[in-house]
């Protein structure tokens, strides 16, 4: 069977291409068509359909990206404050606001905006775990860095696994017409096609811990961990 990841990124629009397989029963990569076995006059019209369904799938995929990465920019942002404040030991949940910092008041402030995005929307009608997002934990300043980051890498790597489905989701649809067989295909690849198991908040801590014992994190002048390579080691690069 054919790669449909390695055909030609510039073919022509979906609609116009499976124009070729009215009279077929397979597209060019062995896939059976939704318009198998129907009348000729009727396969245009179950071509516009199954084109319509895959374009409304892709269009829920997309929302569900687009909300998480403002999630994950918003992972970014305390990451940044947490590099220059440390977080954990000194901070409890009843700690009056003026004995914090601005750092740990913005801090404060995403942890409250990301508590109603842990399930970004839409990721809870989907069946479509490699799509679906969820925030497992909220990074906090009653954590120390080394868990807020690993928070940080953990839904990274989910997002990135979300957009490299939906990636492979245009392709198909662009290249076909339609998304059928696509979920299978992607099943029994995806380890090919970008995607990397998410491992859990207390793997992504071993992973960083090891790293750190190997020299492979930098400190700052307060000493306090930079993770300026962690991000990378954890990754796999």
């Amino acid at each position: 069977m054919a790669n449909p990841w390695e055909m030609n990124w510039s073919a022509p629009s979906a609609l116009s291409n499976t124009t070729q397989y009215t009279s077929g029963q397979t597209t060019s990569n062995g896939i059976k068509v939704p318009w198998a076995n129907k009348p000729p006059k009727e396969q245009l019209d179950w071509q516009q359909r199954a084109y319509e369904a895959g374009r409304k799938r892709l269009d829920d995929v997309r929302n569900i990206t687009s909300q998480g990465s403002d999630v994950l920019n918003q992972l970014n942002a305390f990451g940044e404050y947490n590099k220059s404040s440390r977080t954990g030991e000194f901070y409890v949940p009843f700690q009056p606001d003026f004995l914090k910092g601005q750092d740990e008041k913005n801090m404060e402030s995403i942890t409250s905006d990301l508590a109603p995005k842990k399930r970004v929307v839409g990721s809870g009608t989907t069946s479509d775990k490699d799509i679906a997002l969820y925030l497992k934990s909220l990074p906090s300043i009653q954590q120390p860095g080394e868990v807020n980051h690993a928070i940080r890498l953990q839904y990274q790597n989910q997002y990135d696994n979300a957009l490299a489905k939906q990636t492979f989701l245009e392709k198909w649809l662009n290249d076909n017409g339609h998304l059928e067989g696509a979920d299978t295909y992607w099943a029994n690849n995806k380890s090919k096609l970008g995607y990397k198991p998410v491992p859990t908040i207390t793997e992504v801590q071993s992973k960083l811990s090891k790293a750190q014992k190997q020299g492979k994190m930098l400190q700052d002048e307060s000493n306090k961990s930079v993770f300026s390579e962690a991000d990378a080691i954890v990754g796999g690069k």
